[in-house]
């Protein structure tokens, strides 16, 4: 499934007042909230804007390790045969009703609202059996599904059509969410655009003139040139990653400024800090990231763009194999926030 970083939702975003509204009138009128399903950074996610509804049912199937790793697994191929064929209503792995809801936009194929589980089948007898059988085979007593089964809203046609309508007026809502994510960040890249583009040769020679360590070349090679190849370099660049470390750096414009070669820099670096420029340079970025992620209003996205990292999803690796968590992990972690 295709994923586009420029549109990469996160899980705030995603608690609009507006889809709050929706689900809690879905509540109020069907007894059913809704989960919004879509690919992100880490992997699929889920989000159910507002209250959770947790259902007797939906509580006792995902009571089981296997229930809730196949509750998982249906949300998605439900939001996928939603986003491919229209489907609108769905049986879930268990047996229940799911109403479900595509997100229109042509690079969003795999975004969907899914209601919470409702029943409204023609054959009631014949439906709670066939839930009883798979629940069955996650070791659900018979008695405890039918007691579950029978207390999920049962929702007559007028019921159902109010339901479709509050799911696509979601996916209405949702849509508009990406379009702002996407127009935010085209906006944060005008803006950005002199400090993205920003010449990283000649921020590092006004550095160095500043301290007197840069000196010109005689010939225009470099060769004959008087350097001074002395800790003050390092100290130089170090200092200004550490102050923006979401600038393009690349070794080549350092050396550029430097007025030595990309392979003596790396040395003179490394031979000063022990640690490579680029790890380096991963370390201030990371621990930036770390600053930034505890703020909710920013989304992985802007964090990573906020950090020198055009693609959230390199951003998101980057950060796992820092800190042995990913972005959205660690803004979770109580004990990291």
């Amino acid at each position: 499934m295709k994923e586009n970083s420029d549109n990469q939702l996160d899980a705030c975003d995603l608690q609009h007042p507006l889809l709050v509204s929706l689900s809690n009138m879905a509540h109020d009128f069907a007894g059913i909230r809704f989960l919004i399903v879509f690919p992100g950074i880490d992997g699929w996610e889920q989000v159910a804007p507002g209250p959770p509804l947790h259902d007797d049912f939906c509580k006792l199937i995902q009571g089981t390790a296997e229930g809730a790793k196949h509750c998982r697994m249906c949300h998605i191929l439900m939001s996928v045969a939603a986003c491919s064929n229209n489907a609108t209503e769905q049986t879930c792995h268990a047996g229940a009703l799911v109403m479900s809801a595509p997100i229109g936009r042509e690079h969003a194929e795999c975004f969907a609202v899914l209601s919470s589980c409702v029943f409204s089948g023609p054959d009631y007898a014949h439906e709670l059996k066939e839930t009883v059988a798979r629940a069955g085979r996650l070791g659900i007593k018979a008695s405890a599904v039918k007691q579950a089964f029978r207390k999920l809203p049962r929702l007559d046609e007028e019921k159902l059509k109010l339901v479709r309508a509050i799911l696509a007026a979601a996916g209405q809502v949702v849509t508009e969410i990406i379009e702002r994510t996407a127009l935010r960040k085209q906006l944060d890249d005008v803006r950005n655009k002199g400090q993205r583009g920003h010449d990283v040769t000649a921020a590092i020679r006004e550095e160095l003139r500043a301290c007197g360590t840069i000196s010109i070349p005689v010939h225009p090679e470099g060769r004959g040139a008087r350097r001074r190849d002395t800790p003050a370099l390092v100290d130089v660049v170090s200092q200004l990653v550490e102050r923006k470390p979401n600038m393009p750096y690349s070794v080549a414009e350092i050396a550029a400024a430097a007025r030595m070669t990309p392979n003596h820099f790396s040395s003179l670096f490394h031979k000063f800090t022990g640690q490579s420029f680029s790890t380096f340079l991963t370390e201030k970025r990371v621990e930036l990231a770390i600053v930034l992620l505890p703020d909710l209003t920013r989304n992985i996205t802007e964090v990573a763009s906020a950090c020198g990292y055009e693609d959230p999803g390199y951003f998101a690796r980057v950060f796992k194999k820092q800190t042995g968590l990913s972005p959205r992990e660690w803004r979770q972690s109580p004990d990291k926030r």
